[in-house]
């Protein structure tokens, strides 16, 4: 597989054609797409998995169809102090009846290069991120603006993107809060959920 640049990815999803941007309040800005750069080394192997047990109401969406992978950048500036993180994911249906989530990490295949300016780096740098990063897209689950929650779902981390100056354990739970959200958004607009 190619060697790439993880700042070019970055900047990749920024710029994309296919990429819907968002921006709020002039303080965030947060660019989504549902394309995957093909350069992105993904392994097929999962290095870590868990199995959460979620609260749910009666009534909870359920996806209806196979996988859906996005992948986002969020960054914030909050007076002198900013947050960045980055991360590509996919969902896709347990279909067990329960009222879990299951997370998988990907391994990645690290061939990134890195140039001494960039600040964009490819891969887990840290275990505290990925944690935050899974309490993020959890809460996006269970509390989303279409008015039910989403569960019994399997969500795959495929890969994370660490700002070497403004990311932090709270800036990847930022992250995954709103990638939840955009996630659950494409697949409310393209009526791949049903509620239960």
């Amino acid at each position: 597989m190619a060697s790439f640049d993880a700042e070019q990815i970055a900047n990749l999803l920024k710029r994309g054609e296919n990429r819907l941007r968002i921006e709020q309040s002039g303080r965030i800005q947060v660019w989504f797409s549902t394309q995957i750069p093909n350069e992105l080394p993904v392994g097929d192997k999962v290095q870590y998995e868990s199995i959460e047990n979620v609260q749910l109401p009666h009534n909870h969406f359920y996806i209806t169809t196979n996988t859906i992978a996005g992948g986002m950048i969020y960054l914030t500036h909050s007076g002198p102090k900013s947050m960045s993180a980055g991360s590509f994911i996919s969902i896709s249906p347990l279909n067990s009846g329960k009222a879990i989530v299951s997370f998988e990490l990907m391994e990645s295949q690290n061939n990134s290069t890195k140039s001494d300016e960039a600040l964009w780096v490819y891969g887990v740098e840290s275990q505290e991120n990925i944690s935050f990063l899974c309490k993020g897209l959890t809460d996006g689950l269970l509390a989303p603006y279409i008015g039910h929650p989403l569960a019994d779902v399997k969500i795959r981390i495929l890969a994370t993107l660490t700002h070497e100056i403004d990311s932090s354990a709270k800036a990847f739970e930022f992250l995954g809060k709103y990638l939840m959200d955009a996630m659950i958004f494409e697949l409310y607009k393209q009526d791949w959920i049903k509620k239960s």
